[in-house]
């Protein structure tokens, strides 16, 4: 016999953005028949047990229900760079929906063991058709993200300033800082404008990415500058 999601599961569920604002009652007697059939199933994991990578997964809605979710992508020289942590109630696998996307962009690992609730593609199509409140939260979450995106990319326009930066301080920092030379200085070493080097510097101190203190630049987060150095954001 299948199994069920239980109360607490459902109410980690609605909590969810694409499932916001919808009738428990409805969800659980939609979800009820789909779970006997397999369209939506509940999967258990353990600590640092892989969910999606690459081409492991489903095309299907995940939902966490209990646990840590680190999220992380690979590198351009091969070293793991840590993205995000999702907590119960964070919704993955978006990026593989309603698109031919043969592979999943970023790796998933539990942090904690986890249970992850699944809505297949096709459940997820017929249950937007019977609630539109559903497709409404799920264009309003994928909005949200074009536009956090979009500000990324603006945040980066200076684009090679930026990396030629990100870069320059991974070279020269010791003990988790590096020096801050005369920025006329620093602009000519790098061939940058003083204003494109104050428009990086600004961007990766708004980032979190380093903190300027006097003449020291903390790295905040040298993780972030590796993947602005390689061009990954």
């Amino acid at each position: 016999m299948a199994e069920l999601l239980s109360p607490r599961q459902l109410e980690t569920l609605l909590s969810c953005r694409i499932f916001a604002g919808v009738d428990a009652a409805w969800l659980d007697s939609a979800l009820r028949p789909a779970m006997a059939d397999g369209r939506c199933y509940l999967r258990r994991y353990g600590r640092d047990e892989l969910i999606y990578a690459g081409r492991q997964f489903d095309r299907a809605l995940g939902v966490l229900l209990s646990g840590r979710i680190r999220v992380s992508r690979t590198a351009l020289d091969g070293h793991e760079l840590a993205v995000s942590t999702q907590l119960p109630g964070a919704a993955f696998g978006m990026a593989v929906l309603f698109c031919q996307a043969e592979e999943f962009a970023t790796r998933l690992h539990c942090g904690a063991p986890c249970e992850v609730v699944f809505v297949q593609e096709g459940l997820l199509r017929e249950l937007m058709h019977q609630q539109f409140l559903l497709a409404e939260n799920y264009i309003r979450y994928l909005s949200d993200r074009i536009a956090f995106l979009n500000s990324k990319i603006a945040g980066l326009s200076a684009g090679d300033s930026v990396h030629k930066l990100a870069q320059w301080l991974l070279e020269h920092a010791s003990g988790g800082a590096a020096p801050l030379p005369p920025m006329t200085r620093l602009a000519n070493e790098l061939n940058l404008g003083r204003a494109s080097l104050y428009r990086a510097m600004d961007t990766l101190e708004a980032s979190g990415a380093i903190r300027r203190e006097g003449k020291t630049v903390l790295l905040c987060s040298p993780n972030q500058l590796r993947g602005m150095d390689d061009g990954a954001v």
